[in-house]
């Protein structure tokens, strides 16, 4: 079984403010270079194979720090890119609510039916990222591999290998530096069943404190 462990490019300007950052091409922080680092010892055990990363400078940085610690190269994959936020790019969500309210709606009820003004659609964006999954299978089957990416990709990875809609496209959390872990099976992909439960858990209490 193929193990592919899906890492969010590390801290840049643009997050730490709060910025959608999209294509704009930053480069980490120093706390985004830690994110690296620890991702990389996250995965030193994992006997990787192959180390691949979005062509954007915060994701190739951060697979530079982690191919340090693993011994390794990184191969650039131009489908692990992250989603093109159009016009949205380098906004904060207090400015795009104040300046688009309605496309803001959208955006946040039914994302994965949403386009970016000026932009790519998420669900466009998740298929070419399943795509770059599956290229990654196909390179190494049966071995671990790391694929770089950013927070919108592995948002929508989640969603569609959970199953979930609408708004709780939101629910993963996904902060920078973070490894999730992925299973490659003959029926598509799969979460290591500790942490579909340890999720699965966390969306009981999320429900129940809406609830009350």
């Amino acid at each position: 079984m193929t193990a592919i462990y899906l890492v969010r490019a590390g801290r840049t300007r643009l997050s730490e403010e709060g910025r959608l950052q999209g294509r704009r091409d930053v480069p980490l922080t120093d706390a985004g270079m830690n994110d690296a680092l620890h991702a990389g010892h996250r995965l030193a055990e994992a006997n990787v194979a192959a180390v691949f990363a979005s062509p954007l400078r915060r994701a190739r940085q951060t697979a530079d720090v982690i191919c340090r610690v693993l011994g390794t190269s990184c191969r650039t994959l131009a489908e692990l890119i992250d989603v093109d936020v159009g016009r949205w790019a380098g906004m904060t969500m207090a400015q795009i609510i104040d300046r688009e309210p309605l496309a803001f709606d959208w955006y946040f009820r039914m994302p994965l039916a949403a386009t970016y003004p000026s932009g790519e659609q998420i669900i466009d964006a998740e298929r070419r990222v399943f795509e770059a999954l599956e290229s990654i299978t196909g390179v190494c089957p049966g071995r671990a591999a790391v694929a770089i990416t950013h927070e919108m990709p592995i948002r929508s990875i989640l969603v569609r290998v959970r199953r979930l809609e609408g708004t709780a496209f939101w629910d993963p959390h996904v902060p920078p530096g973070s490894v999730t872990e992925l299973r490659a099976t003959e029926d598509g992909f799969e979460l290591p069943t500790v942490l579909e439960d340890l999720l699965r858990a966390a969306d009981g209490k999320r429900n129940e404190r809406e609830r009350r």
